[in-house]
């Protein structure tokens, strides 16, 4: 801090102007000095100008008068040294000559040295008025000595003195000085007898006048220019160093720990924060170059490149880097460090000023200064590879996910099709739990003591290191860094445990997650070593069997999965037996992830289609007949809206009188391109995907009304009856029973002339609600058929549980009549005899199969024999003849 108490130079102020006081502690003397280095002409001057201009300006002035006098004092000893002078050989003048000679010289190169230390002592203006004083003296005596008549030799002494007095003194000094020095003259010439005339000496004293007037006129100036010179350095002292103090009070309230160093990496301060992350104080660290604390710091920021611009290589990004320090306890936190230049504030240029805490005093050009900031990212890293944790794992079985599975897969595909290199591809790297940094370098834990980090001794405080200890090590799915992901590629084989959804149904979904936890123990103890596993949805599970290339392995891998099921799974004395399909893809480096996944998916469906618990491997054909289903899949969405649909109606026959009794409405798409789909094509498939439901309802309204329209048309078809098949998904909504009723009011047609055909599959799934739905369409006055009779798995108990009006035998049972199996046969009719139901038999084709029903008591059939399933207006015309 500078405290100055001013003056008015020359400008007559009763202030006297020794009274200025500067007083600055060395860390603001270091601020000024530096902190000017760079802002124009002005501050290339001392040292002790730039402090305080009119100490230095009176300085130089002390320094003439002392260098004047002894030339003065010098030169009049050497005058009366000369033997013909009056005073030679006199010993008091001669001693007294000697010993002024010898002490003014003493003097001046004594006050030469110590005159900056003496003007802070505030004693400028004393020290000048006693050398104007001696100087006039001297000037004096020397006249007096050597005669008045050469008084004029003398006359520009006196001139210099009341020009140089004149410059520095204020106002009322001056005049003292130029009055004295005035009589001075006078006296002395009077002592040698004047040998002046008045002439000569009106001039002299007017020479005198003159040169102290000057001297006026130039010291007004001067004072002015040293004055404002003056404040300006004040003030800008005052403010670099009021910015050096915000400045470091900001980095001891900074939450990090801050360092600054200079050009060559040594550091030359630090903060509070910093002394207890390093556990050393500023005294210990100062001095000491940042490799000390970081080894790797210079190296990754390339110093010597990085000092010549360290702003552009900021702009870059490569100024900062994360690592790991072990602290005084012994716990790891992971720092990330990133350095800075430090700017100065007048001109932008990178600079120390102001910032370090070592001297720098008398640096005139500012030397390069950066900052490194240590934030403590602990807790960031920590959420931070949670988050990548779970981004790739299952959190139930801990498992790699889909979005794990898929990506390395991906990788595995990539590298097939490059064997020549290990895949590392930049979508592999980047997936495991270790993300990278935002500086793109990551470090693993800090090696042991003594592989790195901090070595000196003295400054070893339990070890605390911050190292690289390598690069981000490969993300692969077993978390072994050191693990390489093969290039051959394997096999994929996709596992579902069948039926799983009932046991969360059944037992809670607390009781599935662990069973479902248990499932992942058994099949990871159950895959081979380096194989890779992952829950790639609920209750599914994908295999990466690694250099299984040939489908007879792959088999024997896949069933030797499947007898990890043969033992039921336990938990809580809560035993469940659950069963798996596995369908298997060897892949294909011409295919890519998601082709290889849904490969070994396909397989999979046809494994649960199979229901046989072995594995099934993915074919050409069975992509076919895949991609087929789904061509039939995408068509159905239009085909109702199109009206590509149309019905045929199959006869039922009497078989007592050959007439026809009623008709079965079956179902037919006309694809545009496909011509006629077979229903076995399009059925299942409008199962699967949801299009059944509107398909029978569009079945049911349009084969009423057509029937209707026949029994107006012709009262001979009154008695032909509807049979039209209900799926189990019309038959899992109430929704069935409103279009039943509406279809019925619409189209006109008498209740009892419908009939409703369902089989035994739409009554698995809820058999209550099934009931009820089919009771109510009873009482509408509907009549309800049990389709393919005999071939359940208790078909004699639907009989006395559903509200059923007719049976239906299946074709496999007309198949073998003429065997054993009449005796079926005859059982089946005695039964719905006995509960009242009609029977018709499915399937005639031939005359004999006509009679044997015949004989065994079969009322009704239909079947090729009688006729193919015909337009309308042909089964009219063969029940009724013309309709």
């Amino acid at each position: 801090m500078v405290s100055t108490r001013h003056d008015t130079i020359g400008g007559g102020s009763s202030h006297d102007p020794s009274a200025t006081t500067i007083t600055m502690t060395s860390m603001a003397r270091r601020t000024t000095s530096t902190g000017n280095a760079a802002s124009g002409p002005k501050e290339h001057l001392p040292a002790s100008l730039q402090q305080d201009p009119l100490a230095w300006y009176r300085t130089q002035h002390i320094r003439v008068a002392i260098a004047a006098s002894v030339l003065v004092i010098l030169t009049t000893s050497i005058y009366i040294s000369v033997k013909t002078h009056p005073l030679y050989g006199k010993p008091f003048f001669m001693s007294l000559a000697v010993f002024v000679v010898v002490t003014m010289i003493s003097a001046w190169l004594y006050s030469w040295r110590r005159l900056p230390a003496i003007l802070h002592a505030n004693r400028p203006l004393y020290i000048l008025y006693i050398w104007s004083i001696i100087d006039i003296s001297a000037i004096a005596l020397a006249v007096a000595l050597t005669g008045g008549a050469r008084s004029e030799v003398y006359l520009a002494y006196f001139v210099l003195l009341l020009f140089l007095a004149g410059s520095a003194y204020p106002l009322a000094s001056r005049i003292a000085l130029s009055i004295l020095a005035v009589v001075s003259y006078i006296v002395a010439l009077g002592v040698t007898g004047w040998h002046v005339s008045a002439s000569g000496l009106t001039e002299r004293i007017g020479i005198l006048i003159t040169a102290a007037t000057a001297a006026v006129l130039l010291s007004d100036a001067i004072t002015k220019e040293l004055q404002m010179h003056k404040a300006d350095l004040t003030s800008r002292a005052a403010a670099e160093h009021s910015h050096h103090m915000r400045f470091r009070s900001m980095l001891q309230g900074a939450p990090e720990a801050i360092l600054t160093m200079d050009s060559s990496g040594t550091i030359d301060g630090l903060n509070t924060k910093a002394e207890e992350l390093f556990g050393y104080s500023e005294s210990q660290l100062t001095g000491r170059d940042i490799s000390t604390l970081l080894p790797n710091l210079k190296e990754y920021v390339e110093w010597d490149a990085y000092v010549k611009h360290p702003v552009q290589r900021t702009i870059t990004g490569k100024n900062s880097l994360t690592g790991k320090l072990v602290g005084r306890d012994g716990q790891a936190i992971t720092l990330e460090a990133t350095i800075g230049p430090i700017s100065s504030l007048k001109t932008g240029t990178v600079t120390r000023a102001g910032i370090s805490s070592d001297s720098t005093a008398g640096n005139s050009t500012g030397s390069p200064a950066f900052i490194l900031v240590l934030r403590d990212v602990t807790r960031q890293r920590e959420l931070e590879d949670k988050l990548a944790h779970d981004a790739y794992y299952d959190p139930l079985t801990e498992l790699p996910n889909r979005n794990f599975l898929t990506r390395y897969i991906a990788g595995l595909v990539e590298g097939m099709r490059d064997s020549s290199h290990a895949v590392g591809t930049a979508s592999v790297v980047t997936m495991g739990k270790l993300p990278m940094s935002p500086a793109g370098i990551r470090f693993d834990e800090a090696p042991p003591a003594g592989a790195g980090g901090i070595t000196d001794p003295a400054l070893t405080v339990n070890g605390a290191s911050f190292v690289s200890a390598g690069t981000v090590p490969r993300a692969t799915p077993d978390s072994n860094p050191s693990a390489h992901l093969p290039t051959s590629g394997g096999t994929i084989l996709y596992l579902d445990i069948d039926g799983f959804k009932k046991v969360n149904d059944t037992k809670g979904h607390d009781i599935g997650d662990k069973i479902l936890h248990s499932v992942a123990d058994r099949l990871k103890s159950n895959i081979r070593r380096g194989d890779i596993m992952s829950r790639y949805d609920s209750d599914e599970f994908v295999i990466v069997a690694h250099d299984i290339h040939d489908e007879k392995s792959a088999v024997a891998y896949a069933n030797h999965i499947l007898r990890s099921f043969d033992n039921p799974f336990t938990h809580d004395n809560i035993g469940i037996l659950l069963n798996a399909h596995v369908g298997f893809a060897i892949m294909n480096p011409d295919e890519g992830c998601e082709d290889a996944i849904g490969n070994a998916a396909m397989a999979m469906d046809k494994a649960k289609k199979r229901n046989n618990g072995r594995a099934v491997a993915f074919t050409a054909e069975l992509a076919s007949r895949i991609n087929d289903r789904i061509a039939i899949e995408y068509d159905l969405h239009n085909a109702l809206h199109e009206h590509q649909f149309f019905l045929a109606y199959q006869p039922i026959v009497s078989l007592s009188t050959s007439k026809v009794a009623g008709f079965e409405a079956l179902v037919r798409w006309s694809h545009p391109k496909r011509g006629i789909v077979p229903p076995l094509s399009f059925i299942p498939v409008a199962e699967d995907a949801g299009y059944i439901a509107d398909i029978g309802r569009w079945v049911l309204e349009e084969s009423c009304l057509q029937l209707a329209t026949l029994h107006r048309a012709n009262a001979e078809a009154s008695n032909l009856s509807m049979s039209v098949n209900v799926s189990s998904r019309q038959l899992d909504s109430d929704a069935i029973i409103s279009d039943i009723a509406n279809t019925l009011e619409v189209s006109g047609l008498r209740p009892d002339r419908l009939v409703l055909e369902i089989t035994e599959s739409c009554l698995i799934e809820d058999l209550k609600q099934a009931v009820r739905r089919l009771e109510t369409i009873k009482n509408l006055g509907v009549r309800i058929s049990l389709d393919d009779f005999g071939t359940g798995y208790s078909s004699l108990t639907w009989l006395s549980r559903l509200p059923i009006d007719v049976v239906k035998i299946d074709k496999s049972f007309i198949d073998r009549l003429g065997s054993h199996d009449d005796v079926i046969i005859a059982a089946i009719l005695s039964v719905a005899s006995t509960f009242d139901l009609q029977v018709i038999a499915e399937g005639i084709e031939k005359e004999e199969q006509s009679r044997l029903l015949t004989a065994l008591g079969c009322q009704l059939a239909q079947g090729y024999l009688f006729g193919k399933p015909l337009p309308m207006i042909e089964a009219a015309t063969l029940a009724i003849g013309t309709p």
